[in-house]
């Protein structure tokens, strides 16, 4: 069951200033830790929070 699973937080933003940016390199970067069926969801603090299953 996916409930039973441990997973990892992490959360990622481009900058403390409004309007901050990622840049292609940092989103492959990021997507190289990733299966390819999971997601990364923007909060409304305009972060990017992924969570790993722990492998």
């Amino acid at each position: 069951m996916e409930n039973d699973v441990k997973k990892i937080k992490y959360a990622v933003n481009g900058g403390i200033g409004f309007g901050a940016r990622l840049n292609a390199k940092q989103l492959v970067t990021i997507s190289k830790y990733m299966i390819e069926d999971e997601e990364i969801e923007l909060t409304t603090f305009q972060q990017l929070l992924y969570r790993n299953p722990g492998r």
